[in-house]
């Protein structure tokens, strides 16, 4: 039985996105694309002098991949969560 697509997601996220493909062989109804840049940080992606260099690496993605995906999601904050918890 073909199950109708109901939708392709750009995943844009740290290590802890690597999650999604376990969705991807479960929900055959879904397709997820992941741009996964370890160590990327929600405040890294705003600090130009970030070593992970996140934001261009996902405009990038984001610019090749907008026409062709209907959702974008971003996943990330587990080193912001740490950071603030700790500090």
């Amino acid at each position: 039985m073909k199950t109708k697509m109901v939708g392709k997601i750009l995943l844009l996220g740290d290590s802890h996105a690597h999650v999604f493909n376990l969705v991807d062989k479960a929900a055959h109804d879904l397709f997820i694309s992941h741009c996964i840049v370890t160590g990327s940080s929600a405040q890294g992606v705003v600090n130009p002098n970030s070593k992970t260099n996140a934001l261009p690496i996902f405009r990038d993605i984001l610019s090749k991949n907008a026409e062709s995906h209907t959702h974008c999601m971003t996943m990330l904050g587990e080193v912001d969560c740490g950071h603030v918890i700790w500090y």
